[in-house]
């Protein structure tokens, strides 16, 4: 049988022929063999080749005769096939803010900044290195666990008339630092990208750690 396996930067696949003894793992970088056996139905394969083959670490407690599985951290930055932000600007509305309110802490990889501000109607503006057609918004809000984020996404083809192409809200139910996507109802052409921040569920605060535009045709 084949087990194919990827994160946000390998790809595995892990082949084991039928009541074969050595299984071949697949990866990026080439190909191993690895052992396998078989217990009470069950396939069996070494935790370490897996969990190296996408950059884990595996380390073994022999007083506690226990493996600990280290998987690596969580890519946040731009893979090929998402939009270029060039620039960006901020709305002029006033009220409360976070002291460290910056639209660029929303696109700088790293989900340990955010932008935040409060109120409904507070937006950023994002412009593209070039017109670009999107299909849909990846963003990891602040916080996406226990929050429910609403916002819409706007385009705009001279930084000046916007359209709106999606109103929604996230999902306060999963795992925080995740990313939660939104697809377009169809593909929509963009130069200018604002984000409008309508609140949430349990307050009018609004955050988002990371955002990204993932290019369609």
């Amino acid at each position: 049988g084949i087990i194919n396996g990827t994160d946000s930067k390998n790809t595995a696949q892990l082949i084991i022929p039928d009541g074969g003894s050595v299984a071949t793992l697949k990866t990026g970088d080439g190909e191993i063999n690895t052992d396998i056996t078989y217990k009470n139905g069950e396939i069996m394969v070494p935790v370490r080749a897996v969990a190296e083959a996408f950059g884990g670490t595996v380390k073994w407690d022999n007083y506690a005769k226990t493996a600990f599985l280290t998987t690596p951290p969580k890519d946040y930055s731009k893979p090929e096939g998402y939009a270029n932000i060039v620039k960006f600007r901020k709305d002029a509305g006033v009220g409360d803010a976070e002291a460290d309110n910056r639209i660029e802490l929303a696109i700088d990889g790293d989900v340990n900044t955010h932008w935040g501000t409060k109120g409904e109607g507070r937006y950023m503006d994002l412009e593209l290195e070039r017109e670009t057609t999107l299909e849909n918004v990846e963003i990891v809000f602040n916080p996406n666990n226990g929050r429910d984020a609403r916002f819409e996404i706007q385009v705009s083809l001279d930084g000046k008339n916007f359209e709106t192409v999606y109103s929604g809200t996230g999902d306060g139910a999963v795992e925080a630092g995740s990313w939660e996507i939104f697809t377009f109802a169809k593909p929509a052409k963009a130069k200018w990208i604002r984000y409008v921040a309508n609140g949430s569920n349990i307050s009018l605060w609004n955050g988002v750690k990371e955002i990204r535009f993932k290019e369609g045709r």
